[in-house]
């Protein structure tokens, strides 16, 4: 069975993924609703098509922004200029781009779990449940066409399977270089896709290269990150007064996400969305204390200022926050599933599901990456990935940038337990047949 699966797991693999994508685009049609989803980002598109600036994000003319990046709306931006604004052939346009990038999701992963010495019959598995299950199918294909997470996903995904590839033979200059590089991209567009990548690169750096070999690979992401980030900081200098490399809106989700209201309520949920409606500029009440503190950068600021303070008075508080959404990523409460008011279909089986995987996929690394060096650069890449979000607002989307990766991390480490646990009667035979030998 193996060695059958072994001969034809490419096709297995490309056939699986192709009834993934024509499952979600059956979803699609099903769902037929085309309406532009009115978001930050989505709304930056619509002003930099009409009037050429990278503007207005809170449904309001609020000017210059880098609230969002410039890679989460670029892909919008184009849709935009190409079908029309807002248009129905724009929005269809921007949900197969979502699927497009959740497919690749699949391949990239299970390239890299295939570098890392899983079978052909877990990555293939692995892939099935990813293409077939729909765990956050609406966060997919609603939710992230506007957004870039799926392209972060796939981001790390490349820059981890180059780093495990990299790992079995020491690496070139050249090839350093280019996942130096690889690494600066995925920092660019998600920072925390770039911390993760970062991270895995950084031990292969430590175990595998010698230091005097390590200019290579720190030039090529120094050189990539200037090329990307720098003219956006430029940009940002010139229109907010300040060159902002990446993004400013760290205070808002700080804000968000560590307060009084928060750390006392036993509604978080409930709790989150009333703190939206006080203090985010998509929201009136946050609109107006934007503009009274002077604009985006003054009340991004403002509230960063403010909660700091608070972490310095409530340092209890934050850590028993911060280890409760560190908990969330990996077992989502219900409420994650009908963040926005939906009514989600089958929550209870998703989030059985969901949590059965994290708690396989944490097993299976805790066990593993003690043992192979594959398994580590992973097992760094989750945590560090994550971190950035275990400090901020609560919201569904951001786990995706790992939730394929663990579907696959999962499934090897289960085949491995299977074949460990068949193992066994043989190794009990094996050692009964010693015994006997010796008397």
């Amino acid at each position: 069975m193996g060695n059958w699966v072994e001969k034809r797991y490419r096709y297995l693999l490309w056939s699986i993924v192709g009834l993934g994508a024509l499952a979600r685009l059956v979803w699609i049609v099903r769902r037929g609703e085309f309406d532009p989803m009115p978001v930050e980002s989505q709304q930056v598109a619509v002003t930099l098509v009409r009037e050429g600036r990278f503007a207005d994000p809170f449904l309001a003319v609020t000017g210059a922004t880098a609230h969002v990046g410039p890679a989460t709306v670029w892909p919008t931006a184009i849709a935009y200029r190409l079908f029309g604004i807002e248009t129905p052939l724009a929005e269809v346009a921007l949900q197969l781009v979502a699927v497009l990038l959740s497919m690749s999701c699949v391949l990239l992963a299970a390239r890299l779990m295939r570098a890392a010495g899983a079978g052909a019959v877990a990555c293939l598995g692995a892939a099935a449940l990813a293409c077939f299950v729909p765990l956050q199918i609406s966060i997919e294909i609603v939710e992230m066409r506007v957004w870039e997470g799926m392209l972060a996903a796939c981001l790390l995904l490349f820059a981890l399977g180059l780093i495990i590839e990299a790992d079995k033979a020491i690496p070139s200059g050249k090839r350093l270089a280019a996942i130096g590089a690889i690494v600066a991209l995925c920092l660019f567009v998600n920072q925390a896709a770039g911390l993760g990548a970062g991270g895995a690169f950084a031990l292969l750096l430590v175990r595998r290269v010698p230091p005097r070999r390590w200019v290579a690979p720190v030039l090529g992401f120094v050189v990539a990150l200037t090329l990307t980030a720098g003219p956006w900081a430029m940009r940002n200098a010139q229109e907010l007064g300040r060159p902002i490399p990446f993004r400013d809106n760290l205070g808002l989700e700080l804000a968000l996400a560590n307060n009084d209201y928060m750390a006392r309520t036993d509604d978080r949920h409930r709790t989150f969305m009333e703190m939206l409606d006080r203090i985010h500029p998509m929201k009136p009440a946050g609109l107006a204390a934007l503009r009274r503190s002077g604009g985006e950068v003054a009340y991004y600021d403002q509230l960063k200022e403010q909660v700091i303070g608070w972490i310095g008075t409530h340092p209890a508080d934050f850590a028993r926050l911060s280890l409760v959404r560190a908990s969330d990523i990996f077992f989502p409460p219900a409420w994650y599933w009908t963040f926005w008011g939906e009514g989600a279909k089958a929550v209870g089986p998703r989030q059985a599901l969901t949590w059965a995987i994290s708690a396989l996929a944490l097993l299976s690394l805790a066990t593993l990456a003690w043992r192979r060096r594959s398994h580590a650069y992973v097992a760094v890449a989750l945590p560090l990935a994550m971190l950035p979000y275990v400090l901020v607002q609560p919201v569904f989307r951001y786990r995706y940038l790992i939730a394929t990766l663990l579907v696959f991390v999962a499934c090897d480490g289960l085949m491995r337990l299977i074949a460990w646990l068949r193992s066994r009667p043989a190794m009990r035979i094996g050692l009964r047949d010693e015994l006997v030998a010796a008397e």
